[in-house]
């Protein structure tokens, strides 16, 4: 059993044994949590970090103090079920659900905690396992489509006909929109498949392919940019801007979460501190950024 776990879970025992109710007491509550979420686990439990509250951007600094120092250093400390900061919904016993690459499930809230990381606090929500589900999309109180799960994002073939080709339009197409040391630097690069990641999908009105671009250079940087791009192969929307720095963004998995027709995109933004777990979901007239998890300095 992961140690993280484990640990997770004694902590909630002896929360329990101090004599906490682990009964959901009525009462005003505040809003729910942000509908997206990222759930990481085992067979023991699913661990969702929660970053955003609807309602009151400032209920996760109210949680963490109630809880003082405890919560400090990157410690879980339970939270018991009667706390009245804790959301309307999920509650103990409440089913979320969970989109992973064996497709949509429900799952039982079985406890809370709060801890500060480096430079976020995160309010945890503990879910029951789900068999063969080590980390998946959960959405709280979002529409979610019968048939969603999550597609893996296939590494580019390097032996693909026509290849270099279609990196160098890759190239045109991203310098066009760059500037500065980008643009200095893609004026003269020359793309392999380790650089770039091209993904197909249904990416709203105009977008085709979904592209990844990540190119290393001295001393940790990165030429990076994230952007969709039409049927003839032109730039139709920038999530991440071409350019020069420590962060990179590669693509986890395409999902279309509550069934429109347009792929919501799942990437990290990492770099040399800290990374993110994110959403790219579109909106009916632009892509909206969502942070799921994660933390950094």
């Amino acid at each position: 059993m992961p140690r993280r776990t484990t640990r997770l879970l004694l902590l909630l025992l002896a929360t329990v044994s101090a004599g906490l109710a682990i009964a959901p007491r009525a009462g005003a509550r505040p809003k729910a949590p942000a509908p997206y979420h990222w759930a990481t686990g085992d067979d023991v439990a699913l661990v969702v970090d929660v970053l955003q509250m609807q309602g009151d951007p400032n209920l996760l600094e109210k949680l963490a103090q109630r809880y003082g120092d405890r919560a400090a250093g990157g410690q879980f400390v339970p939270i018991p079920t009667t706390e009245k900061l804790l959301p309307r919904f999920p509650q103990m016993g409440d089913k979320v659900t969970l989109v992973s690459v064996l497709g949509v499930a429900k799952t039982a809230v079985i406890g809370f905690g709060i801890k500060r990381g480096t430079t976020e606090i995160h309010l945890q929500i503990l879910l029951e396992p789900v068999k063969g589900v080590s980390e998946a999309l959960v959405v709280i109180g979002g529409k979610v489509a019968p048939g969603a799960k999550l597609l893996a994002v296939p590494k580019l073939d390097p032996r693909q006909p026509g290849l270099p080709e279609r990196l160098n339009d890759v190239r045109s197409v991203l310098l066009a929109k760059s500037r500065g040391k980008a643009a200095g630097l893609l004026g003269k690069l020359k793309l392999g498949a380790r650089h770039v990641q091209i993904v197909p999908g249904r990416f709203g009105p105009s977008s085709t392919t979904l592209v990844s671009l990540a190119v290393p250079r001295r001393k940790q940087e990165v030429l990076s940019a994230l952007a969709f791009l039409d049927e003839v192969g032109l730039v139709s929307a920038i999530v991440e801007a071409p350019q020069v720095g420590l962060r990179r963004y590669p693509l986890r998995a395409l999902v279309d979460v509550d069934g429109d027709g347009v792929d919501e995109v799942l990437y990290t933004s990492a770099y040399d501190k800290g990374a993110y777990q994110m959403l790219a979901k579109w909106d009916g007239e632009a892509w909206r950024q969502i942070v799921l998890a994660g933390d950094g300095e």
